[in-house]
């Protein structure tokens, strides 16, 4: 016995066309900020810091957890070698004041905050202005290439460093 007709199936509808990137939040494009610099830190911890995980930017808190600004690899290596003349000042002493956007900010609105600041980075903020991740050049370019987010939390493992006590746990306590 021959099978029955049954009706046509319809084609599955278009998926919706992605948002356009202008328009997305900035907390979708984000890399969540997982290792920060105590203020009270020394250039030296900080490029150690940068080296072992890779980054090039590192915000710098205060004991509350709000970014007093950001410490880039540009910076360090523009000083004229300063890890080697001043290894035990303070981040502090080389740091630029942050640009910030909060998380629900457009990303049209930090790449202008980019742009009126000249910096290739803005740090993002959480309702409470405590740092939540930081957006860089790199991750807009990424998004406008279609590149996999890095948006997930990862873990960088790195060894025990000779950072002081009051230093460390300030800055695991501000990502917390």
């Amino acid at each position: 016995m021959p099978p029955e007709p049954s009706e046509p199936l319809e084609p599955p509808a278009p998926p919706d066309p992605p948002e356009p990137l202008a328009r997305r939040r900035v907390a979708d494009l984000a890399t969540p900020t997982l290792l920060t610099l105590y203020a009270g830190e020394s250039i030296a911890t900080a490029w150690e810091l940068m080296e072992l995980a890779g980054v090039e930017h590192l915000p710098v808190v205060d004991g509350q957890g709000h970014c007093v600004g950001v410490l880039d690899l540009h910076t360090l290596g523009c000083e004229g070698g300063p890890v080697l003349r001043a290894a035990d000042r303070p981040v502090t002493d080389l740091v630029t004041p942050s640009v910030t956007v909060r998380q629900e900010s457009t990303v049209r609105q930090a790449a202008r905050a980019m742009l009126d600041a000249g910096r290739d980075h803005v740090v993002v903020t959480g309702p409470d202005a405590r740092i939540v991740g930081l957006l860089t050049a790199r991750d807009l370019l990424g998004a406008l290439a279609g590149a996999p987010s890095r948006t997930s939390p990862h873990t960088v493992v790195l060894p025990a460093l000779q950072r002081p006590a009051r230093a460390a746990g300030a800055a695991r306590a501000a990502d917390d």
